[in-house]
């Protein structure tokens, strides 16, 4: 895992990262430098982009809990927990935020 812009200038926040990623057989990194990484790779992207559209390499997006249902066949086998407020949930379900193969427009907003 890479760390970038204040949390890795934090060396409270960075070590409490990486107690926690021990736990998870995790490594944290931080590179020379993160705490403008952030800024100069925004303003890089928006001064310098002539690109309209871009395709996706690779699926992106996240693992996170999700409503069980009987209907989802990708759910079926899979175990469940009850939550709080009495709602059926699956842990660990891929939420894809951009498919492979997808076409992004990137659009240039200006302030006012």
């Amino acid at each position: 895992m890479v760390v970038v812009g204040g949390f890795a200038e934090s060396d409270y926040v960075f070590s409490r990262l990486q107690e926690w990623a021990q736990m998870k057989s995790l490594t944290i990194i931080k590179p020379d430098g993160s705490f403008k990484a952030i800024a100069h790779g925004g303003l890089s992207w928006h001064i310098g982009s002539s690109v309209q559209i871009r395709i996706s390499k690779l699926h992106y997006g996240a693992e996170s809990d999700d409503d069980f249902s009987n209907d989802d066949p990708d759910l079926i086998g899979r175990k469940k927990y009850q939550n709080v407020l009495g709602q059926w949930r699956v842990r660990s379900v891929w939420t894809t935020i951009i498919s492979k193969v997808c076409s992004i427009l990137f659009i240039k907003l200006s302030r006012s």
